[in-house]
């Protein structure tokens, strides 16, 4: 990674004090409040559930912010906030599909697709709600939704996470650790981010909240390739941006789909056997996408983060 300048730690310190610092204080904050409104009215739940998703999101952009504009002093030339070329726009919008897709049938074998779609058929019953609409056409609607307007309006969350995590941390560990290490590495950061809802609730992984923290590290290092290789490749956070809403989207449909899925183990695309389809993608990005040499590549005057001494 030559021509970029010498980091100054104290603004990567400061990320990531914040980042880990607010987010895991809003982690503790929404399982406490989980507990707390789960006797309440949906709609209550559910506008408190939203402001959550900014609390628990949105700590790394402040920390990427402060860090930029006091610490360093280094601006936001290097922050990709430029609209991407339509090609990263498709590959990140229908990517996330196209893997959960995969995660669901390389799981076939252990998890045979519900075509009595059970799991939806009972949900009913669990809320205390009726469902207008027949288990399939329900179905049909989320994944039309989750490939849609979900894309957009979870943007909106994840451009938090993504200002911080590629368009800051990202060049920042590439420079000091070196280009594979500082790309493995920063995804590996990303998954402990997560640690505290995982443990506390078992997010993502019911039953194994222990487990689950090393397993969604595991993910997040996979994962955190390909949405590197979007931001590099396009110059841009909103491709990874866009990438991760639709991940977020699409991620949970084969727990719906599939008959009795253990996330520790399969189904979904942040399952061992989900890290399959991600592991060939990584190779496509380093045969045909050129990640190789994107991470090797110097640095412009555009995108070099400018960093006072520190």
């Amino acid at each position: 990674m030559t021509g970029r300048p010498p980091v100054a730690w104290r603004g990567v310190t400061v990320y990531l004090a914040l980042a880990f610092g607010l987010a895991w204080a809003a982690q503790i904050a929404f399982v406490s409040a989980q507990r707390a409104l789960a006797d309440l009215p949906a709609i209550l739940t559910g506008t408190a559930m939203l402001v959550s998703a900014a609390a628990l999101m949105w700590p790394p952009a402040v920390g990427a912010f402060v860090a930029r504009r006091w610490v360093e002093r280094s601006g936001f030339a290097d922050a990709g906030l430029r609209w991407p070329r339509g090609r990263y726009i498709l590959f990140a919008w229908l990517g996330p599909p196209v893997l959960t897709l995969s995660a669901i049938a390389v799981s076939l074998p252990l998890y045979p697709i519900d075509w009595n779609l059970e799991t939806l058929r009972e949900a009913p019953s669990q809320s205390g709600q009726v469902f207008p609409l027949p288990p399939a056409a329900v179905l049909l609607m989320q994944a039309l939704l989750a490939s849609t307007l979900a894309v957009p309006i979870n943007s909106v969350f994840a451009f938090g996470e993504e200002f911080g995590w590629r368009g800051y941390l990202l060049p920042r560990l590439l420079t000091v650790l070196g280009p594979w290490p500082g790309l493995l590495v920063h995804g590996a950061i990303w998954g402990l981010w997560h640690a505290p809802l995982i443990y506390l609730i078992g997010y993502n992984y019911p039953g194994h909240n222990l487990l689950g923290v090393p397993l969604f590290i595991v993910f997040c290092t996979l994962a955190g390739v390909l949405l590197s290789w979007l931001q590099l490749a396009s110059d841009s956070v909103l491709a990874p941006t866009i990438a991760h809403a639709s991940l977020n989207a699409i991620g949970g449909l084969p727990l719906l789909l599939l008959h009795g899925v253990d996330p520790a183990v399969g189904g979904v695309i942040y399952s061992p056997l989900g890290w399959i389809p991600l592991a060939v993608a990584i190779v496509l990005a380093l045969r045909i996408g050129g990640l190789a040499s994107l991470l090797h590549r110097p640095a412009s005057a555009a995108s070099t983060p400018g960093i006072a001494p520190g």
